[in-house]
């Protein structure tokens, strides 16, 4: 999401939630190659993945058939966006021991950056039917939900990841983005609050915060948190843009127009909303 498009859009950043977040509860049984499973690991954290992938390989060396190596030679090769690679690495960990929650979630997690929901959904199902405390399934299984336009699933979803790990800012912002789309402003921004609350202080969630409380009629609290989302002109674009989609256009055209004045040089979006605002207004 970019504050420079036409019209404001919702932001999920949690699809960016890494699986390296998950890996401190992954640990290796079996004698042998555990310093070179270290040092995998630790280039791996560093994106040195070609090093990384060769310390595994010499540690299945030692351990061969070792589904948790086997597993973070498919998370490198994930890192590497080789995803075929990866699924085939996943696969053979699963294979090797069918109760390995992580690989599951990682097949999941493939499927999901190819945009294959439906399998993604089922393998990050499978992940939490054999560990149910992997609230990054449920936060991913929301985002599914949310693409497909099943919110209340994914606010089921959200509010399971919560519970289960009710510190993280990006799954408040996730579920207030849900109630964005049921038009249940108040709750949105009650968890756009919680998100900020916690510290969870990217822009794209002031962006939301905007978009609810515009859509609230909270107009000047609505360009408060525009304002932490960019620049002056952006928010009072984006305010026009609320001002639009609610067919308000006198205070639409106001708020473009001051977009412009304040970035005539480069602010062409404002502009064309511009436009968009005086042609509506015209066919009233």
């Amino acid at each position: 999401m970019t504050l420079l498009l036409p019209y404001i859009t919702l932001c999920l950043p949690a699809c960016a939630i890494p699986l390296l977040d998950l890996m401190p509860t992954v640990v290796s049984s079996g004698p042998g190659g555990e310093e070179l499973e270290r040092m995998g690991d630790s280039l791996r954290e560093r994106g040195e993945l070609r090093m990384a992938f060769t310390q595994y390989e010499k540690a299945l060396m030692l351990r061969p058939n070792d589904p948790i190596l086997i597993y973070k030679e498919g998370l490198v090769s994930l890192a590497a966006d080789r995803k075929e690679d990866a699924l085939k690495e996943f696969d053979k960990a699963i294979s090797i021991n069918p109760e390995f929650a992580p690989a599951y979630e990682s097949v999941g997690e493939v499927y999901f950056r190819k945009g294959e929901m439906e399998k993604s959904r089922t393998y990050f199902y499978k992940a939490v039917k054999i560990d149910p405390t992997l609230w990054n399934c449920r936060n991913k299984l929301g985002l599914i939900y949310d693409r497909q336009g099943r919110h209340n699933q994914a606010i089921q979803e959200y509010q399971l990841a919560i519970e289960l790990h009710n510190q993280n800012g990006v799954l408040y912002n996730n579920l207030g983005v849900s109630y964005i789309y049921k038009h249940e402003y108040d709750a949105a921004i009650a968890a756009f609050n919680r998100a900020i609350d916690l510290n969870y202080s990217d822009k794209r969630v002031y962006n939301n915060m905007g978009l609810a409380l515009g859509r609230n009629q909270r107009y000047d609290a609505a360009l408060e948190a525009f304002r932490k989302a960019g620049s002056e002109a952006q928010a009072q674009n984006n305010l026009g843009v609320v001002y639009l989609n609610q067919k308000n256009y006198d205070n639409a055209i106001q708020a473009f127009e001051k977009a412009i004045e304040l970035e005539p040089a480069f602010y062409v979006t404002a502009g064309e909303n511009l436009k968009k605002a005086r042609i509506a207004k015209q066919q009233q």
